[in-house]
């Protein structure tokens, strides 16, 4: 009695396993549609928008380490490039691609206006460029300078910042206000 019982554990044990086991399966394959749903980036879009956001980052051009990962994470869905953003989202990301000075401007004002696909996509450039054996030595070392400064040179960034934010508030908010009277439709994602 005892054995036929510890069979009967046994058994639901293995078939609860095995339901898992298919599960993923399924969650697997459901996964691997929805990526082959997703649009597909266009090559020199990205191409341009990497190397503009490199050398806003860390005044580099990016090595092709940098430039596949960069690739494979839009491929993968990791910006939700599926979903849609609002129009003044879409049109800050098209200011920033123009220029690195573009892009401090776009980054300033997405900063204070909560506009979170610019901010994410630079978050995600960053984490990849940490990453990278050929940058993340640049963007890990400590700086070598006295406390002096060190503290003019973070005041002189926070002068530079404020500077960038007024900046854009003159010439994105008109257009953000314009956005969100015309209606914040969905455009897609490009």
């Amino acid at each position: 009695m005892c054995q036929c019982s510890i069979s009967k554990s046994t058994a639901v044990s293995r078939v609860g396993k095995h339901y898992s086991a298919n599960e993923q399966i399924l969650k697997a394959q459901t996964d691997r549609e929805r990526q082959s749903q997703m649009p597909k980036p266009d090559t020199d879009h990205f191409d341009r928008e990497i190397n503009v956001f490199c050398r806003y980052l860390i005044g580099r051009s990016p090595d092709e380490y940098v430039v596949s990962r960069y690739h494979r994470a839009h491929e993968m869905g990791a910006l939700s490039l599926g979903e849609r953003g609002s129009r003044f989202d879409e049109l800050l990301l098209r200011i920033a691609r123009i220029s690195p000075a573009f892009t401090r401007m776009a980054d300033a004002y997405a900063s204070v206006c909560q506009e979170p696909r610019l901010r994410s996509k630079l978050v995600l450039l960053l984490a990849i460029l940490e990453t990278s054996p050929a940058h993340s030595e640049y963007i890990n070392a400590p700086p070598r300078q006295s406390r002096l400064s060190f503290l003019v040179g973070a005041c002189g960034m926070v002068i530079v910042y404020l500077a960038n934010v007024l900046a854009a508030a003159l010439v994105l908010l008109p257009l953000h206000v314009a956005c969100r009277l015309r209606g914040n439709h969905r455009m897609s994602s490009s």
